[in-house]
């Protein structure tokens, strides 16, 4: 069962190497706990769903100003919980996305994001191949590169 797990992991990240450089590399992950507003990713809602309850709607915009923008994944946080939304998806120059989820939090001012391109979604997953056969933690790491290899569109067949 793991063999076939790091033998169809492996033909998908080879699949990914041959895409990776059509990927623009120029931006870095951005990460928001903050309030700030960065040049791709900004915080649009920040609003308590109902007076005295824990949850939030929490809504970010992605907008590609400079060149397009190949995103795998957003990250939304809190100080309570963590959302990953698998996007795999390409906004064009120009243009914007919006993403957003009701989350738990007990202050607004804690609900940051992590935008995720596709190449650092590759760089992440062939990190945490290298370090598979040596970790402790293989359940964790294998779900971490499953989610990667979901939102990259690529999905192992076991």
């Amino acid at each position: 069962m793991n063999k076939k797990i790091i033998f169809f992991t492996l033909a998908a990240l080879v699949g990914s190497l041959v895409i990776a450089p059509l990927q623009s590399t120029e931006a870095a992950p951005y990460v928001s706990g903050d309030g700030s507003i960065s040049k791709y990713l900004t915080k649009i809602k920040v609003e308590q769903y109902k007076k005295g309850s824990p949850y939030w709607s929490y809504i970010v915009k992605a907008c590609a100003t400079d060149y397009p923008l190949a995103v795998a994944m957003i990250d939304l946080k809190s100080d309570v919980e963590k959302i990953t939304l698998g996007v795999n998806n390409v906004i064009p120059k120009g243009q914007c996305s919006f993403y957003g989820a009701v989350m738990k939090a007990n202050d607004g001012k804690t609900l940051g994001a992590t935008m995720i391109l596709k190449t650092d979604a590759l760089t992440e997953a062939q990190s945490i191949l290298s370090k598979l056969p040596s970790t402790n933690q293989k359940d964790a790491s294998i779900k971490r590169l499953m989610e990667l290899y979901n939102s990259l569109g690529f999905i192992p067949k076991l």
